[in-house]
């Protein structure tokens, strides 16, 4: 008696180039879908009709503790991530070094402040309709250890005429001040005392609202007090201040803006 030898039947082998058939076909569309989603999802602003089906990125909102700008007024941001602003110091015996997303200033010049600046942020205070528009400037300022030295924001910093304004903080005798360095002359244009001042180890935010001799001043969020300016510099290039050596400044999130 003959074996019976199995044969594929015609049915099965259709069957079979069907299912395979299918699959391929199902994959295709899948990668087609994915790849339209990945489309959508990068290019959703420029895609009509799509991008109200996607969720839009919301930007962070600027750490500006005071009139925070207009949405369409560009808002400069030094986080110190690198030195691309090139700071560097206006005295000798300074020393200005950007690492680890900080910005440090020293004073190795006993009895003699120091002065650190932004070589390449002089547009912070350049309009394009006016090289006199009103700015608004910020920063966060902490030190290595507890300090009595004053230190704070330096702005309209010109070195051809060796002019600029200090802006100060004493956190020891919770004191601010506001000076003006014009014609090689120190002046002292405001002194006075604040409890928004934080003491050591907290950070200060302090900012300047600078408008034509008009200098409103923020310590924290809360305004401690206007100076008005008779016979004002000219406006120049943003920096930081330390009052003594002995004492490491540690700089973060510097914002300014024109208003």
């Amino acid at each position: 008696m003959a074996e019976n030898i199995p044969v594929a039947s015609a049915n099965a082998d259709t069957n079979w180039k069907k299912i395979l058939t299918c699959g391929c076909l199902a994959m295709f569309v899948f990668m087609v879908l994915a790849g339209l989603s990945v489309f959508g999802v990068v290019y959703r602003e420029k895609i009509p009709y799509v991008q109200n089906y996607f969720p839009t990125k919301t930007a962070t909102p600027p750490h500006i503790l005071v009139h925070p700008p207009a949405k369409d007024v560009k808002v400069t941001n030094d986080d110190f991530s690198n030195n691309l602003g090139e700071w560097a110091a206006y005295y000798r015996f300074t020393k200005v070094e950007v690492k680890d997303g900080k910005l440090f200033l020293e004073s190795f010049d006993d009895g003699a402040f120091a002065i650190g600046y932004c070589d390449f942020c002089s547009f912070i205070v350049k309009s394009s309709h006016s090289l006199h528009s009103p700015y608004y400037l910020q920063a966060d300022f902490n030190t290595e250890q507890k300090t009595s030295v004053s230190y704070g924001l330096a702005f309209n910093i010109i070195r051809e005429t060796n002019s600029y304004y200090m802006f100060s903080i004493n956190p020891a005798l919770k004191t601010y001040r506001v000076n003006k360095v014009q014609d090689n002359q120190l002046v002292d244009l405001t002194l006075g005392s604040s409890n928004s001042i934080k003491s050591y180890p907290e950070t200060n935010t302090l900012s300047v609202d600078f408008d034509a001799g008009i200098i409103n001043l923020y310590i924290n969020g809360q305004a401690v007090k206007s100076v008005t300016d008779k016979n004002p510099t000219d406006f120049g290039k943003v920096g930081v201040y330390v009052g003594d050596a002995g004492c490491k400044l540690i700089v973060d999130n510097l914002f300014a803006y024109h208003k």
